[in-house]
């Protein structure tokens, strides 16, 4: 090929290329398909083509079709950060996040850390699979372009914590807070000490007087004390999960048992177990403080940071929360509070079981979560719909709450039609004729998802599928859409 033509096909390349990236700001992913079918022909080993396709195919969500082309382009020996970075994408795609922080690393190693989402991406997916020395890695690219990221500095320093969390002192905080070129922002060392090691206020309060001394105007302080507030009220000596006592349950993974988890409400109105990676809080309304126990192992194998509110009057939160907060319009603004204290960018998922859904499902229409999830619920507290359908459980209960609750809140499915959840997960035992008339009362829910369990007669749904293994792949699907039976556990 001479020059002059060598020169043409450049051109007529950079032109395709640059019709290709003006489809791609317009997010026309089919159109750039549609362009690429000729020159994928013309060009098969091309690597900006074979990028692009595996993109479009990516966005469009044909994780088949992305996979042929990866391979294609493996073959082809492809191995430069754009294609790595695609390579990352399908592998959290497809579930594989340890093949995705094993090529951030590589990008490391290349200098080519990603400085973009796909960047947060992965320290995310580290995170979440406490893998704290890639989190560290990771987080100290990002804080090489940008010292004052917070993100990446909250990451950094919960990997330097847990990685030495054997050894590390109140001392090495205090010099990572207030190191000679510190910020306020530093201070998230000293939050997250307190947090994932469950330290006294005592022990750190010299260090917040001292931050005062130094920073006397940073909001910083505030945020700070508000968040060990609530942590030092609300929380409780962590235990490993294998630690808690009872049959661990089969879909537990081997790593989970490792994590800490919560023992119960010890007397606490409202508990939030330990702090943990993922962005989702779970606002979880259980029947029992034994639930509680069971059940926060899931949450800690999910990663996810669960609060736990228990009615001791038995009212299902409808009234107030005893030591909390007085009535139920307080206790909706004080959870509101304390869960924005905890995580305000973070996603919302409130869980309900058997009586405990009825709270849920008062708490979801007035706290707007993503996602609500109901094992068996009693979805209505009325006599009139008792006697119809017969249910004849907890009379006593019933009677004193027909006494003194309002009705919209001891039925509220009008009040949550007109402020439904994104999506709502439904479970109940098929074959519970109770079970099934609570549930049907749901049916013109938008977005509604129900799944009745055959052949199962147990109201207690949720610790029937421990019981079978189940409820870690159910709680995977509910909350995070990860198909079923494709789950890894």
């Amino acid at each position: 090929m001479d020059a002059a033509t060598q020169n043409n096909d450049d051109r007529s390349m950079s032109k395709h290329l640059s019709t290709i990236r003006s489809l791609a700001k317009t997010r026309d992913f089919e159109g750039i398909l549609e362009q690429l079918k000729p020159l994928r022909e013309q060009h098969p080993k091309h690597p900006e083509l074979l990028i692009w396709q595996a993109r479009a195919h990516l966005h469009l969500r044909r994780v088949d079709h992305a996979k042929e082309t990866v391979a294609e382009g493996d073959r082809h020996g492809l191995s430069m950060p754009a294609w790595l970075h695609i390579k990352i994408r399908l592998a959290l795609a497809t579930g594989l996040r340890h093949e995705a922080v094993a090529l951030g690393r590589v990008l490391c190693a290349r200098e080519a850390f990603p400085l973009n989402n796909l960047g947060g991406l992965l320290l995310d997916n580290a995170q979440r699979l406490e893998d704290w020395q890639s989190l560290r890695l990771f987080a100290q690219k990002v804080l090489a372009n940008d010292k004052k990221d917070r993100n990446a500095l909250r990451h950094f320093y919960e990997a330097e914590i847990q990685i030495a969390r054997e050894t590390i002192a109140l001392d090495d905080i205090e010099t990572m807070v207030f190191q000679r070129d510190g910020h306020p922002d530093h201070l998230v060392a000293l939050e997250l000490f307190c947090t994932i090691l469950c330290k006294r206020p005592q022990d750190v309060h010299p260090l917040i007087e001292r931050a005062k001394q130094r920073w006397p105007d940073a909001e910083q302080i505030d945020h700070l004390t508000q968040k060990l507030d609530v942590f030092f009220d609300l929380s409780n000596p962590p235990f490993p999960a294998s630690a808690l006592g009872g049959r661990v349950p089969l879909d537990i993974p081997e790593l989970a048992q490792h994590t800490h988890a919560i023992e119960g409400m010890a007397n606490k109105p409202v508990q939030i177990s330990p702090i943990r990676p993922s962005n989702t809080l779970l606002l979880t309304c259980l029947h029992s403080h034994k639930a509680i126990v069971l059940f926060d192992r899931y949450a800690a194998a999910l990663g996810c940071t669960a609060v736990y509110p228990v009615d001791p009057d038995g009212y299902y939160c409808s009234t107030g929360l005893a030591g909390f907060a007085t009535g139920y319009t307080e206790t909706v603004t004080k959870l509101d509070t304390l869960l924005r204290k905890m995580g305000p960018d973070h996603r919302l998922a409130i869980i309900g079981s058997s009586g405990g859904a009825l709270a849920a499902l008062n708490f979801a229409v007035d706290l707007a979560p993503e996602r609500l999830v109901l094992f068996g619920p009693a979805t209505c507290v009325d006599p009139a719909f008792q006697a119809e359908i017969g249910d004849k459980r907890r009379p006593a209960t019933l009677e004193k709450m027909a006494r003194r609750v309002p009705l919209d809140l001891r039925n509220p499915i009008n009040r949550l039609q007109h402020s439904p959840p994104k999506r709502t997960k439904l479970i109940y035992a098929g074959n519970n004729s109770i079970d099934e008339k609570h549930a049907a009362l749901l049916n013109d829910l938008p977005n509604l998802n129900v799944q009745a369990q055959a052949d199962v007669t147990q109201h207690d749904i949720a610790s029937y599928l421990a019981r079978k293994g189940k409820m870690l792949s159910f709680l995977q699907g509910a909350l995070f859409d990860q198909p079923e039976a494709s789950l890894q556990t």
